[in-house]
């Protein structure tokens, strides 16, 4: 009972603090190239790693000739090139500014470079793209979702590569943020980002929905099977898409009536987690399954 009230306490305390804060709204682009001041609503920030792994190094937004959009972008440290009486490795966030997303919305895209002396990552190195859900604060925010796993773009060249197409999913708080957690050992493993660019949507439709009840989705977790219905939508056509963690669409299907359930086979599929995008008339819902093994 202690243990639900205090759980209780601090999700109140989140929303209470928060629902009152400046929330910057969609659709969001940043170069990196304006100058904002610290405090503004439109800084990104540093935050240490949740499981207190710090280090004195910063990420920092820097000039170079090489940035998509001129002159800045911004920079992870590098272990490498650090004090090399500091042995420590590197672990830490760097987190947008408050943002108007709820669910639904897309990381349309963000230009990056993963360099790895290596030309790969070591095994302990990883950048990872997060949602991080009422708070700016990771270690402190009411849920971190893994959005995606851009670890394996490392390699030993110093190009830039556009990436995105990250469905963010459904969240009740009033703001969200997404943040780049870095995980560095001294081996030269160092992150450059550009360009990123935020939507309420992408396609053209007039209609986002966070209403649960207007979607079904059971059993979730799901095995070999879960089915999609959209009792309130008699013969409606559309299609659902299904995207994995990094946002890859592994799958498409077509329906006419979405009215009566509708049975999608996932057996081929790995344990994890999936966004289901349901196209109906010109509603969007965007709902998270879990598949277990």
């Amino acid at each position: 009972m202690k243990k639900s009230l205090l759980l209780f306490i601090l999700f109140w305390g989140i929303i209470s603090s928060q629902a009152t804060a400046q929330i910057v709204p969609l659709p969001y682009y940043t170069g990196f190239d304006s100058a904002i001041n610290s405090m503004s609503i439109y800084s990104w920030g540093q935050s240490s790693d949740a499981e207190g792994n710090t280090s004195k190094y910063k990420w920092a937004i820097v000039s170079s000739a090489s940035a998509p959009s001129s002159p800045n972008m911004l920079q992870s440290p590098n272990a490498a090139l650090t004090d090399p009486a500091f042995a420590d490795t590197i672990a830490q966030w760097y987190v947008s500014p408050p943002l108007d997303i709820h669910g639904g919305e897309v990381i349309d895209s963000f230009s990056i470079n993963v360099f790895a002396a290596n030309c790969t990552a070591a095994p302990s190195d990883s950048i990872l793209l997060y949602l991080i859900e009422g708070s700016n604060l990771p270690a402190v925010s009411y849920g971190q979702i893994l959005l995606a796993d851009l670890t394996g773009m490392a390699s030993c060249n110093h190009n830039f590569r556009d990436t995105g197409n990250f469905v963010i999913p459904n969240t009740i708080f009033p703001f969200s943020c997404i943040a780049f957690k870095y995980y560095g050992v001294h081996d030269s493993f160092q992150v450059s980002i550009d360009n990123i660019h935020i939507s309420r949507h992408t396609t053209g439709l007039t209609n986002i929905s966070n209403n649960i009840d207007n979607v079904l989705v059971f059993p979730n977790p799901a095995n070999n099977y879960v089915q999609i219905a959209l009792p309130d939508q008699p013969n409606t056509t559309g299609n659902i898409k299904l995207y994995n963690t990094v946002g890859m669409q592994v799958l498409k299907l077509d329906f006419n009536d979405l009215s009566k359930p509708l049975s999608i086979n996932l057996s081929g599929f790995a344990a994890g987690i999936y966004y289901a995008e349901i196209q109906a008339g010109s509603n969007k819902y965007i709902r998270k399954i879990i598949v277990c093994r």
